[in-house]
């Protein structure tokens, strides 16, 4: 526990002797509507809704109190929580095989009071490194469990200033430091920040935030991280309630370093960031990003990729804003003035092999259950907990006629995965067109990762036919996978569609196809699926797979609906 110990009294030791800082501008392509009023804290007031004459601002609508790996003075409202998942990775080039190496993380903010926050966060990189160290591609185990709190002291018209402590479990194993196995690689570390923002004006503000973290100076007699003394700068940039742009640098004094060299030494280099967030809806939100640095954690986001800290990462994050507020408005365009038809709800299920571009209706839990015929085998759980966002969870068994070869799918049939989709137009409320975007990870039971996404664009020609286009790919080591998909959906009778979908495929493979009919029983929410295809599955991957084959499934659908949204 003396990391502990030390870290107490770290910021006192600290001589931050000089300051070097870089802007990154990223540059929103498109802006909304919505320009900002006034400026309180962090708090960007939007306009009233003329609908309901509620003043507007989640979270997402305000200057955060995080940008991705960089602290600013602000938090969130007395009540508020905001959730994130995301991951971050290099490019396949920069990755010795596969495609790319990938930090995955998540965490929980909460508003207390309106001068206390606190966060839990999580992440975890299971990989080789990127490029060698002394010559070897050594896998690294690195995570992170920890907490943190932030507490206001200052806010002023213009200035605000806040300080924040963290401690985490931090996991660190690998045959770099003799510390695979759990000897010597887990440990306790800990940080405090001290940001300081300045708003410029409504649209502007400016960060600074010094800094410690302490890790332990060794793992196994070698030379680790230490403490880090640090100094960041960063803006943030919000031209209206649903773009904001961001950057910053972090640069660090020692004495210890945070990052690992080709050569294993520790060395120093500036963590710097660079993203956009746009929001899908007042509660969820998206960011992409590119930075140098491995860690999302208080502690850790001082700390660099490995080796060197010179190669990008891309990544992506979804911010949600759960629970209701009457400053929360629950979308950008306003409902439609007649509530959904049964006809627009039932598209807003997904095709036998087509992704449907619409979300379930908010607050709306969905289970399904297929079974078919060469052994498949599946379910899943889909859950709309807002307005143009839904999250989803699938386990499958793909269908084997032992024609598909291992050059276009991973060497187990079995396979997980989880991912969520994003509406971004929706014709039920005045767009030409739904449109909507999706993406599942997931692994088999032989930990091979697959990353899939798609795009899917409906359209209603008339109140019975319903037309989609859906491209969509699937990458898992050097395999890439990719199809357009065509689908129709005819309503024969009140409670009966006939469905019909085909996939042309690159490399010449056989496109695949499904056809069928979807029954919904009258007077309940269970639908029943009846249909033919070639498709070895249902979801992500299994989708842009064709055997030789036709397989015979029966698929079921239950809707709940929820409250609490």
């Amino acid at each position: 526990m003396r990391q502990i110990s030390r870290l107490t009294t770290a910021l006192s030791c600290a001589r931050l002797s000089k300051f070097t800082a870089i802007a990154i501008v990223s540059i929103a392509v498109q802006l909304s509507a919505q320009p900002l009023a006034a400026q309180s804290g962090n708090l960007v007031v939007p306009p009233k809704d003329p609908a309901t004459s509620n003043t507007l601002g989640t979270p997402q609508e305000r200057h955060p109190s995080r940008l991705l790996n960089f602290n600013t003075a602000y938090q969130l409202r007395a009540g508020e929580i905001e959730v994130h998942v995301g991951t971050h990775q290099t490019t396949p080039g920069y990755a010795r095989t596969g495609t790319g190496n990938q930090i995955y993380y998540g965490g929980i903010d909460w508003g207390v009071t309106d001068r206390i926050q606190l966060r839990m966060s999580r992440q975890h990189f299971e990989d080789p490194v990127s490029r060698p160290i002394n010559g070897v591609f050594y896998p690294i185990r690195f995570q992170s469990l920890g907490v943190a709190a932030k507490i206001r002291l200052y806010q002023g018209e213009r200035i605000s200033i806040a300080a924040e402590g963290a401690i985490e479990r931090f996991v660190f194993e690998s045959d770099l430091f003799g510390s695979r196995g759990g000897v010597d690689g887990v440990n306790v570390i800990g940080a405090l920040h001290l940001p300081v923002t300045y708003a410029a004006s409504p649209r502007l503000n400016f960060h600074v935030t010094p800094g410690v973290s302490v890790f332990p100076d060794t793992i196994n007699g070698l030379p680790f991280y230490g403490t880090i003394a640090s100094l960041g700068a960063g803006f943030s940039w919000k031209p209206n309630a649903r773009w904001l742009a961001y950057g910053s640098v972090v640069y660090p004094f020692g004495p210890g370093g945070n990052t690992i060299s080709s050569t294993a030494a520790i060395t120093r280099v500036p963590i710097w960031t660079a993203g956009m967030r746009y929001n899908v809806s007042p509660k969820i939100a998206v960011d992409l990003y590119a930075t140098n640095g491995i860690g999302l954690t208080s502690a850790t986001s001082v700390l660099s990729f490995f080796p060197n800290g010179d190669t990008p990462l891309f990544g992506a994050r979804l911010v949600y804003t759960p629970g209701r507020s009457a400053a929360y408005r629950p979308n950008y365009r306003g409902f439609s003035a007649t509530p959904l038809s049964a006809r627009n709800r039932s598209l807003q299920q997904n095709g036998f092999t087509l992704t449907s571009a619409d979300t379930l209706a908010a607050g709306t839990f969905m289970t399904t259950g297929q079974s078919g015929t060469f052994g498949n085998l599946g379910g899943g759980a889909l859950l709309s907990p807002d307005h143009d966002g839904q999250v989803e969870a699938y386990y499958e068994q793909y269908a084997v006629d032992g024609s598909v070869g291992r050059n276009r799918t991973p060497n187990d049939k079995s396979r997980y995965m989880v991912g969520g989709k994003l509406r971004l137009m929706d014709e039920n409320n005045g767009s030409a067109l739904s449109l909507s975007v999706s993406t599942l990870l997931g692994r088999d039971t032989g930990r091979t990762g697959v990353f899939y996404a798609d795009v899917a664009t409906s359209r209603k020609v008339n109140t019975r036919l319903a037309l989609t286009v859906n491209p969509k790919l699937a990458a898992y080591g050097s395999t890439t996978q990719f199809g357009i998909g065509l689908g129709a959906n005819y309503q024969l009778t009140r409670d009966l569609q006939a469905i019909a979908e085909v996939t042309p495929l690159i490399h010449g493979y056989t496109p695949v196809w499904a056809a069928g009919v979807r029954y919904q029983i009258p007077k309940t929410s269970v639908n029943i699926d009846l249909h033919a295809t070639n498709a070895i599955g249902a979801h992500g991957l299994g989708t842009l797979v064709s055997q030789n084959e036709t397989k015979f499934v029966f698929g079921a659908t239950m809707r709940f609906g929820l409250k609490w949204n």
